[in-house]
């Protein structure tokens, strides 16, 4: 997935989950053109269209970093983390409702989006 700038955005599959609480936890990757990478432990709120980071990772080490206090913040089409937004909008969130299984998530990434995703159907785009 690219982003603004020079980062692209990438997704572990395996490590995609979905939690009791509705909540798609997955570690994500910005790689900069120049190769510097920086990793996170993530979630995404599809009910509220909120993020939340849990940990980074030291790629050095491999060990990651709790967040402590991380909080949720409300995701815009403005604002910084538009990756997120279009992981809820394009993959995890189509329609407005959590994705129910990983295979689910994976499948939607491989095709380039769900088929249920908003963008998929313009006479619904909000």
């Amino acid at each position: 997935m690219r982003g603004a700038g020079s980062f692209r955005f990438f997704v572990d599959a395996e490590s995609i989950t979905i939690g009791a609480d509705q909540v798609v936890r997955y570690v994500s990757v910005a790689r900069s053109r120049t190769g510097v990478e920086s990793v996170s432990f993530d979630g995404l709120r599809c009910s509220t269209v909120s993020h939340r980071v849990y940990a980074t990772g030291r790629t050095a080490d491999k060990s990651w970093s709790i967040v402590r206090g991380g909080e949720w913040k409300k995701l815009s089409l403005g604002a910084q983390g538009r990756q997120h937004l279009v992981l809820i909008r394009d993959f995890f969130c189509p329609s407005g409702f959590t994705i129910a299984t990983r295979k689910e998530g994976v499948n939607a990434m491989r095709a380039g989006s769900h088929p249920d995703a908003v963008s998929n159907h313009p006479e619904v785009r909000r």
